[in-house]
C-alpha cells in the first residue's frame, strides 16, 4: 500500500484528500484491493474515500489498509485558519 501525500498540515475545520495504491513488490499497480481508510487519533477523522477533516490542533495519523498491508500518513494540526506555508 502507498498513499500519498507523505504527510500533512492544515488547520482545525480544513480537509486533505489522501489517496492509496496497491503496489507488488516490482511497483505494478494491483486492482481489486480494497482500500479501509481509519484515523486512530482524536485530532483528525477519515471518510472511507480518505477525505481527511481537522477537528483539533495536534497531531493524527490516516492509516491506510489493503489485507495486510498498511501505510500512515502523519497529519498536523494546527489552529483554524492557521496556512502551513
Amino acid at each position: 500500500v502507498v498513499a500519498t501525500p507523505n504527510s500533512a498540515a492544515i488547520g482545525v475545520g480544513d480537509t486533505v484528500r489522501v489517496r492509496a495504491a496497491v503496489r507488488d513488490q516490482f511497483g505494478n499497480d494491483v486492482v481489486g484491493q480494497a482500500l479501509v481508510f481509519s484515523a486512530p487519533d482524536a485530532a483528525v477523522t477519515v471518510s472511507p474515500a480518505g477525505l481527511v477533516t481537522a477537528v483539533s490542533q495536534g497531531t493524527g495519523r490516516v492509516i491506510v489498509t489493503a489485507a495486510t498491508r498498511a501505510d500512515t500518513v502523519p497529519v498536523l494540526v494546527g489552529a483554524a485558519g492557521a496556512s502551513p506555508c
